[in-house]
């Protein structure tokens, strides 16, 4: 289990397409899940106040596993920095139902939400496309490559 959060939750090291998909909707379940239990017995401000917290993390955790994305087409995972973006429209999309809201009750959006949302909408398909292409084959300066057989990992340790 160690290994497991430490492979996924760390900002070294590379993750397949399919450890991506699967860390993401680990992820989104467990965020979601704590969030709704959570709040379960609280009033719907506080409730949404706990949603706004698991929405932030599990946003930068989603950061997280990017960076590991960024690593295995062997790029630096500072450029995961342009992604904040996406998470802070996510936050205050979710902050924008609750009470502390003065627009909740006209149901409507400042002015600078939809030009917002479309300027990160470009953040949005690199953030896609960097998830789920596959990245270099083989090992380069962020670790060996994820995709090698046990075999050759230990083969690769043993030459170091």
């Amino acid at each position: 289990m160690k290994h497991l959060l430490e492979r996924i939750f760390s900002l070294s090291g590379r993750l397949t397409v399919g450890e991506w998909l699967l860390a993401m909707l680990l992820l989104t379940c467990t965020f979601n899940t704590a969030a709704f239990l959570l709040s379960k017995g609280f009033d719907w401000n506080t409730g949404i106040k706990i949603r706004l917290a698991a929405d932030g993390l599990s946003g930068l955790a989603s950061l997280f596993l990017i960076t590991k994305r960024l690593h295995d087409h062997n790029l630096s995972g500072w450029w995961t920095i342009f992604g904040l973006p996406v998470v802070a429209l996510d936050i205050y999309k979710a902050w924008s139902v609750t009470q502390l809201n003065p627009m909740v009750l006209s149901g409507g959006d400042p002015w600078w939400y939809t030009p917002a949302t479309l300027a990160c909408l470009p953040l949005t398909i690199a953030i896609l496309t960097i998830a789920l292409v596959p990245g270099k084959a083989e090992d380069n300066r962020f670790g060996l490559s994820p995709r090698a057989t046990r075999e050759q990992q230990q083969a690769s340790s043993f030459a170091d």
